[in-house]
């Protein structure tokens, strides 16, 4: 007996008939879907079916809006159906491709320049910003003191010959683009959140994150037993979880690490290989931190601008 197969039109019908029926169920207490809802099993599945479904239209040109809207579209439903606590639920429960992270950090950042942007009148004056500050210039002041002691230590005692030269151009590289990046800060030519600030000058003066970590491991190796193949797994992140210092934090730092360079759709972790999944017979991208398996993204190449 061979399967119908839906045209374009019927699938459209059907999703979202699928999801009008929940919206009215949920809203029924006369209805078994209204009382599995109480649970909060039933409620996660629920939820994500309604999301998948979401999806699906967005893959036939129905929903219109990105993935990543689809938690603030099942979300302000909620709320038009009087549901607000199952709000905040559904937020938790859908994965990381279904929200869109980007617009939340652009608010935080039009907030903080709107902030910056309030007039003369509302601002401290420089005194008052001195003084506020006064315990972290302290710091810098100290920090001044001890680089210009080991400039002068280095005069008279060798170092550069006992150091590999691969990692002392890995740290002059890195050092390099900590730098300018400051400058271009302080200069006004990017602008960045103040604990963004607060970072970047306690990496450039103290170190780079994936410096810390390799040095972290070298010593970790040294007190720690463990076959050749956990070592493998634990120093490249191949590992359900890793310390959040160590979490890759952008496309660049995951292709540093050797991962593939996408997110992870459910949990949002850059830690992502491209595997072979033997039930599927196919290559698909498996996030580490999740176990989860995503479909096999690719991306066209940029056209350099010369």
């Amino acid at each position: 007996m061979s399967t119908k197969v839906l045209s374009r039109e019927e699938k459209i019908q059907t999703l979202k008939a699928r999801i009008d029926n929940f919206k009215r169920e949920l809203q029924n207490p006369k209805t078994f879907t209204y009382s599995l809802y109480q649970s909060n099993s039933p409620k996660k599945d629920y939820i994500r079916a309604w999301g998948e479904a979401l999806e699906d239209l967005h893959k036939l040109g129905e929903y219109k809006e990105d993935l990543c809207m689809i938690s603030t579209t099942i979300r302000n439903e909620l709320k038009e159906m009087n549901i607000p606590h199952a709000s905040e639920w559904a937020r938790k429960v859908l994965p990381f491709k279904y929200k869109d992270s980007a617009r939340i950090h652009a608010r935080i950042l039009l907030a903080y320049e709107e902030n910056e942007n309030r007039g003369i009148q509302a601002r401290k004056t420089k005194e008052e910003i001195t003084k506020e500050n006064k315990p972290y210039i302290n710091e810098l002041t100290q920090d001044i003191k001890l680089l210009e002691k080991a400039r002068t230590y280095l005069e008279t005692h060798e170092m550069m010959s006992k150091i590999d030269p691969f990692e002392m151009d890995e740290y002059f590289t890195r050092k390099r683009g900590s730098r300018s990046m400051l400058y271009q800060v302080m200069d006004g030519r990017v602008k960045v959140l103040t604990e963004t600030f607060h970072l970047l000058m306690t990496a450039y003066i103290e170190s780079t994150k994936s410096n810390t970590f390799a040095k972290y491991m070298e010593h970790l190796r040294k007190i720690i037993e463990m076959t050749p193949k956990q070592a493998v797994k634990l120093i490249t992140g191949r590992v359900s979880k890793v310390d959040i210092l160590y979490e890759p934090k952008s496309r660049s730092d995951a292709r540093m690490a050797n991962f593939y360079g996408v997110r992870c759709g459910e949990c949002g972790s850059w830690r992502v290989d491209l595997k072979y999944h033997t039930d599927l017979n196919t290559d698909m991208l498996f996030c580490y931190a999740c176990k989860n398996w995503n479909e096999l993204k690719t991306e066209k190449l940029v056209s350099k601008m010369i």
